[in-house]
């Protein structure tokens, strides 16, 4: 139903990440995400896709380390 073809081939594979994301951006938007969505809504958009609060948070915590510079390590 949110599935998108994202990289044209004429073909819809959730298992290539060039239609995965498009999708899964397809199926947020579809929910209430948008860029200056509040966090509530945004929380809600992936609640509807699973309603577990761990799953929802693990979501955030997750887009938060991937948009922090990584550690260096000693």
């Amino acid at each position: 139903r949110w599935a998108v073809d994202g990289n044209g081939d004429g073909r819809i594979d959730l298992n290539d990440v060039h239609d995965a994301l498009p999708s899964i951006a397809n199926y947020l938007r579809a929910h209430g995400w948008t860029r200056d969505a509040r966090f509530h809504d945004r929380w809600q958009a992936i609640w509807e896709y699973n309603h577990s609060p761990n799953y929802v948070q693990t979501i955030f915590e997750i887009a938060f380390r991937l948009q922090s510079p990584p550690h260096k390590h000693r």
